[in-house]
């Protein structure tokens, strides 16, 4: 028996990346998990590869940003499954402009989607987790940028992912004595679509990383995975308000003779 034996968990953002590899890893576990995302085409792909892999699975076209679609996801997640254990709010967007660069629409855009957006999810979920009377998780994709790093190079990022660390923590204060936790994980370099094609392109800017990271490599999404479903478990039933750090060291600093060694791993990625 899995680990999420019996729970139904709904993940956003799962057309790929993070997102995709937990609603997997969640599927591995027991779980009956709804996949949510806006890109209809890859989430009915993600989707369909589970499936065929046996898992109790079923997608639905997803806005985050929008409150009535948040209600539907809700709604048609309990017509199937009945209720609504765990809620991962994984589904991001990610532009690479400096303060001086970036335009006033797509800062606005960040933060509907990564602030807004998750804030909508946790307040709509509240409610069907608080009538099924069981152990019950939200929990929210961070980062290291934002929280305990920053980078000149994405501002509207940074700001929307600290942004999401005070939630975190604020809801889990308000939230305390339900049966709902709420933690958040802060993963750093990881490879996903979102970050493949700047790594796998640019061997100076991907060895550059890699100086920065003491276990000498970028991280993989079934890494994440793994410890969003420990989280969302009820093995975890003790951790709430917690910040789970997933960045091979990355935040510690540079590690002497790292760069060096990057550049012989750097074809190896």
């Amino acid at each position: 028996m899995g680990k999420c034996e019996g729970k139904v968990v709904i993940v956003t953002g799962a057309a790929g990346g993070i997102s995709f590899q937990t609603a997997r890893k969640f599927a591995e576990e027991g779980a009956k998990v709804v996949l949510a995302d806006l890109n209809e085409e890859l989430l009915a792909s993600a989707a369909q590869t589970l499936l065929d892999e046996g898992r109790d699975v079923m997608y639905l076209k997803h806005d985050v940003t929008d409150g009535e679609s948040w209600k539907q996801v809700m709604d048609k997640t309990v017509e199937k499954y009945g209720k609504v254990n765990v809620l991962v709010n994984g589904a991001g967007i990610l532009t690479r402009k400096s303060v001086r660069e970036e335009t006033v629409d797509m800062f606005r855009k960040a933060h509907e989607v990564m602030v807004f957006g998750m804030f909508q999810g946790i307040q709509t979920v509240i409610p069907y987790m608080l009538k099924t009377e069981e152990p019950c998780a939200i929990l929210n994709i961070a980062s290291v940028v934002g929280s305990f790093v920053g980078t000149g190079s994405s501002v509207a990022y940074n700001t929307a992912k600290g942004a999401v660390n005070g939630m975190t923590k604020a809801v889990a204060v308000d939230l305390a004595g339900t049966n709902i936790r709420i933690n958040q994980v802060h993963p750093g370099t990881i490879l996903t679509p979102m970050t493949a094609a700047k790594l796998e392109s640019d061997e100076t800017y991907r060895a550059a990383k890699v100086a920065k990271i003491p276990v000498g490599r970028v991280g993989l999404p079934e890494e994440v995975a793994n410890a969003v479903v420990f989280l969302c478990s009820d093995e975890a039933s003790y951790i709430h308000g917690a910040s789970l750090v997933i960045d091979g060291g990355q935040i510690l600093g540079y590690v002497n003779g790292l760069s060096e060694k990057a550049e012989s791993m750097s074809g190896s990625l």
